[in-house]
């Protein structure tokens, strides 16, 4: 099962929050990264559009964005044309990060990236940032949770295909599902189920540290003000890893 997200790109345009993650998980990961301090080489593995670059564009050192959809780079490339942030955004893989050379980056992001990688590529994606990232360099991965993304009921935020899961058994299976924006808008999304423990033993494996893990918690207030997100109020929306080379 595959997301096509190059005939998806034109909808994921924003320059406002729209769906879930833009309003619980996007906001606390920004704020993760601006505490680690403006003279940063940041590299935002799965851009996309640039929704989430274009903001760590605006306190880091320079930003280089890589994402595997070559209309998302488009877009991404078409924006930065007009509103000029310095961004470098290139057509890569998660896994073979072939234009990032070894041990150049201070910071790597990662939002929603890791939910298309099944272990084995899991565990080449953190070797690629322990690859690519300077000694003592932080990487920062937003994800949907491991343990409860697939048996939280979202409501119409976030609605997945799910006939049958296991934690356990349901490892390598994708979920498929569909995001609905506030303003009404669907896109298709989908998760490949890994374990804590499968984020963990890669992690591990690749040489790398965890420095910590938050869960936020979906605002009552964005809850208050999007009916849409009712029944996430006050829920476990998401996890971030934080971690060191």
């Amino acid at each position: 099962m595959t997301i096509d997200y190059d005939h998806q790109a034109t909808k994921w345009h924003r320059d406002e929050p729209k769906h879930k993650s833009d309003f619980c998980g996007r906001p606390e990961t920004y704020a993760i990264i601006e505490s680690l301090g403006a003279d940063q080489i940041v590299l935002d593995i799965g851009c996309g559009e640039g929704y989430f670059t274009r903001k760590i564009a605006r306190i880091a050192k320079h930003v280089i964005g890589v994402d595997l959809s070559e209309e998302m780079i488009k877009l991404a490339i078409a924006r930065e044309q007009i509103d000029t942030l310095g961004i470098d955004y290139r057509v890569g893989n998660a896994v073979d990060l072939i234009s990032i050379k070894d041990s150049e980056i201070d910071l790597c992001v990662g939002t929603y990236i890791t939910n298309y990688l099944n272990q084995e590529d899991l565990l080449k994606f953190y070797k690629e940032i322990s690859r690519v990232t300077k000694s003592r360099g932080k990487f920062i991965l937003l994800m949907p949770h491991p343990i409860l993304e697939l048996i939280t009921d979202f409501g119409d935020a976030a609605k997945y295909e799910i006939d049958t899961y296991d934690y356990i058994k349901s490892r390598g299976k994708q979920f498929k599902a569909k995001l609905k924006t506030v303003q009404g808008d669907f896109f298709e999304v989908g998760v490949i189920h890994t374990t804590l423990q499968d984020h963990f033993t890669a992690i591990l494996n690749a040489g790398l540290k965890v420095l910590n893990i938050k869960e936020p918690v979906f605002p009552e207030e964005i809850a208050d003000q999007y009916a849409l997100f009712n029944k996430i109020r006050g829920k476990v929306a998401c996890m971030i890893i934080i971690g060191e080379k």
